[in-house]
């Protein structure tokens, strides 16, 4: 009985080999055609990208072949007969020459509806990406960033007065009347070196406010508030190029979208855009936490 399981397992498994190929074999497969005509604008000068502008027709099938072979030697033969038609229409004059419509045709498995053909004989279908979905991710990326935008704009405009506040609260100290050491040379100092190169200079000038109980805290969050802003404004300039490069890409590439989906520019549009966009929303998180963080210290 041992003997015999190696033996009934080989069998089982080329009768599921057979059984699949079998399975294979019988599916049925559509040759699926579509129109493109090409439209010439006038005014467009010649030699420019949008001379010459495409519109595709919907796929159409043309018939059904029980293999894949046989499908692909329907499709070679049209491909055949197109490519003599052409060569044909290309001896005449211009004016003889018919309309500027081309044919493209593509073996699809059923039960797959293709939405646009390609003329290597690939499709797309709505498993894949359409013009729909390339139109509302891009719009999608340019609204999210457009309100993005405007809340951060408003959180830093509603607190950044606080950190001013903070600074103003130091310069008017150095400012007091009583005060031995010039302003602009103190203002400066605190500015670029903070509390330690401050009290060096203030006693260099015997000012009695480098020895005033709780002035250092004062100074130190100047010194810290000013580095602050320079860093905030640094990131508020970024994340604003970042933005209007994300959108600038979305308002660019939407009214092209029915063409570029079935090119190879979708996908690195996409990538730009949505790497765009996170970056503008982590400057975005950042700037507002760490206003934040200033502000309730």
């Amino acid at each position: 009985m041992t003997r015999r399981l190696p033996h009934t397992l080989v069998a089982a498994c080329c009768c599921l080999l057979a059984a699949s190929t079998s399975a294979s074999a019988q599916t049925t497969w559509v040759l699926w055609s579509q129109d493109t005509i090409l439209i010439e604008w006038w005014w467009v000068p010649k030699g420019w990208p949008f001379h010459w502008s495409e519109v595709k027709g919907q796929p159409r099938p043309v018939a059904d072949f029980r293999s894949l072979e046989m499908c692909q030697r329907s499709w070679f033969d049209r491909w055949a007969d197109r490519t003599k038609a052409l060569m044909d229409e290309s001896k005449k004059s211009k004016k003889e020459r018919g309309d500027n419509t081309t044919t493209i045709d593509a073996c699809v498995p059923l039960p797959i509806v293709p939405t646009s053909l390609n003329p290597n004989g690939s499709w797309q279908s709505r498993a894949s990406m359409d013009a729909n979905d390339l139109y509302y991710t891009l719009s999608t990326i340019a609204q999210t960033l457009a309100g993005a935008l405007a809340v951060m704009v408003a959180f830093v405009v509603f607190r950044l007065p606080a950190i001013e506040d903070v600074i103003g609260a130091a310069l008017k100290r150095l400012k007091e009347p009583e005060r031995k050491a010039p302003y602009k040379e103190t203002a400066a100092v605190l500015k670029k070196r903070g509390w330690a190169a401050l009290e060096e200079l203030l006693r260099k000038y015997d000012d009695e406010l480098a020895d005033e109980t709780g002035v250092q805290r004062t100074f130190e969050s100047a010194y810290k508030a000013w580095r602050f802003r320079r860093r905030a404004a640094l990131a508020l300039y970024s994340a604003l190029a970042t933005t209007v490069l994300a959108i600038g890409l979305c308002f660019l590439a939407l009214p092209f979208v029915s063409r570029t989906v079935s090119s190879q520019w979708a996908t690195p549009i996409i990538v730009v855009a949505v790497a765009l966009g996170l970056v503008s929303l982590v400057l975005y998180v950042w700037l507002i936490w760490r206003i934040l963080g200033r502000v309730t210290r």
